[in-house]
């Protein structure tokens, strides 16, 4: 008999497939808690990342600070009415109109009407949109952190549309696009506040008080969970006024126009407004079938907007020209703060700023026009040396123009200096795929190995200075100057002409870049579309005079003064 000590009773387990499965599975199991852990943060990354690339965050914009105000009898009929302009209705035609008809947010809208009609037997549809459109409206717009402008608020009269908002309380009981969210109080009434999903990921928020209605657009509403008392607010206040407060930043007063865009220098500066404190926006109004301009300056002197002697610098034959007074404080700090090599020297620092001007030519290419900028007068006092000026400026050229490369041992490709009676002019080769020389022209000193190279180039004349991508443009200004080529100074109007328009070599230009951005080979669909729409339109244009805009005579005083502009057929 055996010991009891030593007894053991064996459990009985069941044979054959079942226990290995038991054995490859078990190891597995563990691994289902990581795994749900795993996919919980997936899961929330991906809605931050969503929600951060849809902007759907709190309101984050200045009610009081809008970046564009549109005022219409119509917004339904501005498309239409944009292409009075002989140019653009060459170069838009009426696939702009069709397209802004068509708009996705707008067919999303009426999607859901139509859908909500159907569902609850509704008296509703694509003819509430219409109404919306067709009718008085004020539109101020705000930047969303991309740019764009992705928040609005539509400012309207209820009329007609009364009885079919009336219709929407039992409705958004229990829908899945439609829903109320809040009540607001407005004049001692409960106002409810709906809000309407509608394409992806797009929703807005609406209201009406007696007859005003008030409509809320932003990424910012979409998530249910979101914060929305920033978006309550902004409807409160709304709702609170007659009509849209125009905003003070804007200087405007009521207008009778037909329509009237307003666009805040924010918006313009693409975040470069820093650099151009005098600019603060334009107005355009269409009146008597006409479309007139405006431009709003902040305070700005005489010589600020002096742009004759740039002009005398550019050679004949551009295809765009802009000149705008750049601030002087602001450029040197902006220089200071990207000292990355070395310090410049105070001597050239001091005598940047003022007005400056950019001019794109079809003989070369969008990615390297023409600057052009004079020197300040050196300060009273300090020394106005050229010699040392000329040092200040090869110096600053030498430590910021081009990188090391492979083949020039790790190195930078050298600068060529060349001197004239009139001034210098530096020049150095940098590599680039998107270079404009090819290397079968490439010279001693210059990248053999690269497909292609840049040829970049800084020169002083005078107390002009010349930049380019493209060393040929500074040549040909440096024999402007010289009085060996004409200006574009003979061709445009007396008084200060910040904007210089050609049609035909800037549809030469825009036709050259889009076949190289499209070549046949690799994008053969879009190649042929831009050949078929494309170029017939900027054909179209090319057919128009040169343009020049003329601004008027009288100086800005204050902020936000208002100065009529003209556009004078050359």
């Amino acid at each position: 008999m055996s010991d009891p000590a030593t007894l053991r009773v064996e459990p009985k387990r069941p044979s054959g497939w079942p226990a290995r499965l038991r054995q490859a599975v078990l190891p597995f199991l563990w691994l289902l808690p990581i795994a749900a852990l795993g996919w919980v943060g997936w899961h929330h990354w991906q809605v931050a990342q969503r929600e951060v690339w849809r902007g759907e965050t709190p309101l984050a914009f200045d009610p009081q600070r809008p970046d564009a105000l549109i005022e219409s009898e119509s917004l339904a009929a501005l498309p239409r009415d944009l292409l009075r302009v002989p140019l653009l209705r060459d170069l838009l035609s009426e696939d702009f109109v069709f397209y802004y008809e068509s708009n996705a947010e707008r067919l999303g809208v009426v999607g859901a009407l139509r859908r909500i009609a159907y569902e609850h037997t509704l008296e509703l549809g694509d003819h509430v949109v219409a109404e919306l459109l067709d009718q008085p409206a004020q539109l101020a717009l705000w930047r969303s952190q991309d740019g764009r402008l992705d928040h609005a608020l539509l400012s309207l009269r209820r009329g007609a549309l009364s009885s079919a908002l009336e219709l929407l309380a039992p409705v958004a009981q229990n829908d899945a696009q439609l829903s109320q969210v809040t009540n607001l109080e407005i004049d001692g009434q409960r106002v409810p506040v709906y809000r309407l999903r509608f394409g992806w990921q797009r929703a807005l928020l609406f209201a009406g008080h007696g007859e005003r209605l008030r409509v809320l657009v932003s990424p910012s509403l979409v998530s249910a969970h979101g914060e929305l008392d920033a978006a309550y607010a902004i409807l409160s206040a709304a709702l609170a006024q007659d009509e849209l407060a125009l905003p003070a930043r804007f200087a405007l007063n009521p207008s009778s126009a037909r329509h009237r865009l307003v666009l805040s220098a924010d918006y313009l500066a693409l975040g470069y407004g820093r650099l151009l404190p005098q600019l603060a926006g334009l107005r355009f109004e269409l009146r008597g079938g006409q479309w007139q301009s405006f431009v709003a300056l902040n305070e700005v002197s005489a010589s600020e907007l002096d742009f004759d002697a740039l002009w005398q610098a550019a050679p004949m034959g551009a295809a765009a020209c802009a000149a705008v007074p750049v601030s002087a404080e602001a450029l040197q700090s902006l220089l200071r703060a990207f000292e990355r090599r070395e310090a410049l020297p105070e001597a050239l620092v001091s005598r940047l700023g003022g007005p400056a001007a950019v001019c794109w030519y079809a003989n070369s290419r969008l990615l390297s026009p023409l600057l052009i900028s004079r020197l300040q007068p050196a300060a009273e006092g300090s020394a106005s040396d050229p010699a040392a000026l000329d040092a200040a400026l090869a110096q600053a050229f030498a430590t910021y123009i081009g990188n090391p490369e492979r083949e020039a041992g790790d190195a930078r490709w050298p600068v060529r200096e060349t001197r004239e009676a009139t001034g210098p002019r530096w020049q150095r080769a940098v590599a680039s795929n998107f270079g404009l020389v090819p290397r079968e022209e490439a010279g001693e000193g210059e990248p053999k190995d690269s497909p292609a190279f840049l040829r970049v180039a800084l020169a002083r004349h005078g107390e002009h200075l010349l930049f380019s991508l493209d060393a040929r443009l500074v040549e040909q200004a440096q024999a402007t100057l010289d009085r060996r080529y004409p200006p574009l100074s003979e061709h445009l109007p007396g008084g200060p002409v910040p904007l210089y328009l050609a049609p035909a070599p800037l549809a030469q230009l825009a036709e050259q870049e889009a076949l190289i951005g499209l070549p046949m080979e690799l994008q053969p669909i879009f190649h042929n579309a831009a050949q078929a729409h494309l170029l017939p339109k900027l054909k179209a244009a090319a057919g128009h005079a040169p343009l020049a805009l003329r601004l008027d005579e009288d100086r800005a005083e204050s902020a936000w003064s208002w100065q009529p502009v003209r556009w004078e057929s050359l």
